[in-house]
């Protein structure tokens, strides 16, 4: 893609590979620019506020800001100690199929 993805587009693809979950508060509430989050990343976000994946600065979200590489980087090692690492199995699968079907059965029992 010619354009970075935005924070809030990078919290969507998260909270969706983590299987949607369910938003427990309405962590929206006390940001600045909390109704800059567009109507679709609402939960995501409200996730990813809930579960500390997200630097917030001065108290916004800045949702519609494009994610940098060090937000990214940092986004990415919160969602891997927070989800998978506390999962000895997934982090000793040697390949990315391995650690997809691992995750997937972990997180996905019906």
């Amino acid at each position: 893609p010619m354009e970075h993805p935005t924070r809030e587009e990078v919290i969507v693809y998260l909270y969706r590979y983590h299987g949607s979950p369910e938003v427990t508060s309405d962590s929206l509430n006390g940001f600045a620019d909390a109704d800059a989050v567009s109507e679709h990343a609402q939960k995501a976000m409200a996730w990813a506020a809930e579960e500390e994946l997200l630097f917030i600065e001065n108290g916004n979200l800045r949702p519609t800001d494009p994610v940098t590489r060090a937000e990214l980087a940092s986004m990415l090692v919160r969602f891997y100690e927070k989800f998978l690492e506390r999962h000895p199995e997934i982090t000793a699968a040697t390949t990315i199929q391995e650690r997809y079907d691992i995750y997937n059965k972990e997180f996905f029992q019906e």
